[in-house]
């Protein structure tokens, strides 16, 4: 899914208004869905003792780096993404990967709903295989 935001800098992109690449993305977990209007507050993972953290990656626009080329408005990982171990505070039930343009705050621009929501608890570790992330444009337009 995408975020309103996002369909609006890619609309103003392609049509000629300003607009920059973010340099690196940040993927995040999510304990509910986020809405395009972003209406409902993002429920990310707390950082308060799970040892969670977004996991950073140079944007490269899919040139060698961390995201495919995009094939029919999709990209996906090309390689493993793993988080730390959960710590003394379990992480909760995860149901979608967040894309962030930052470390923290801010809200997600590009979501993916996990096909099985995972809970994570003390020394678990989250991680998503090659290809196991998928963010995909799949309409500008409402």
């Amino acid at each position: 899914m995408i975020s309103n935001n996002q369909k609006n800098w890619i609309a103003s992109h392609l049509f000629g208004r300003e607009g920059t690449v973010p340099a690196k993305y940040y993927v995040g977990l999510l304990l509910a869905v986020p809405t395009a209007d972003q209406s409902t507050p993002v429920a990310e993972v707390t950082t308060i003792g799970t040892g969670y953290a977004r996991i950073e990656f140079d944007n490269d626009n899919g040139v060698g780096g961390a995201l495919t080329a995009a094939t029919n408005g999709i990209v996906t990982n090309l390689s493993e993404i793993s988080f730390a171990p959960v710590g003394e505070t379990d992480y909760g039930t995860v149901v979608a990967v967040g894309l962030f343009t930052s470390q923290a705050g801010g809200v997600p621009i590009y979501w993916s709903v996990m096909s099985t929501p995972k809970s994570y608890t003390t020394g678990d570790v989250a991680f998503f295989l090659s290809g196991g992330i998928r963010f995909q444009v799949d309409e500008i337009a409402d």
